[in-house]
């Protein structure tokens, strides 16, 4: 009896850590929706400034990469795997990454004139 209750424990430990491994993949799993809705508790909210709240909200995401990674290590936070953290592109790769931040911001002013246009048509 007493090693069934030991067994149990070890394969709890093993379901939670399997569950981590899903969430960073990028699986939603209940407790990861969780831990990003919680906050700080009050009484530090309350001495919280604007910015510190928003890094804070940021850093509950269970990613480990890009923007997250960033504010997780300015706030002091342990990454699982420190090495994959930021995407800041390689300089022999900086002539097509400009190529496609200038097409995605073409693509996004004419999708926010044609809907300027749409809602002029329909609002005149």
């Amino acid at each position: 009896m007493v090693e069934a209750i030991f067994e149990a424990r070890r394969e709890k430990i093993r379901n939670k850590t399997r569950e981590k491994e899903r969430e960073r993949r990028g699986e939603l799993t209940l407790s990861g929706i969780r831990r990003q809705r919680k906050g700080p508790p009050a009484h530090v909210l309350a001495r919280m400034s604007p910015e510190r709240r928003r890094m804070d909200k940021v850093a509950r995401s269970l990613s480990e990469v890009g923007y997250v990674a960033l504010v997780k290590r300015r706030l002091g936070r342990k990454l699982k795997d420190p090495e994959a953290g930021l995407e800041l592109g390689e300089k022999e790769n900086r002539e097509l990454l400009d190529k496609a931040r200038d097409m995605v911001r073409r693509e996004n002013k004419r999708r926010a004139e044609n809907e300027e246009r749409r809602l002029k048509e329909i609002n005149p």
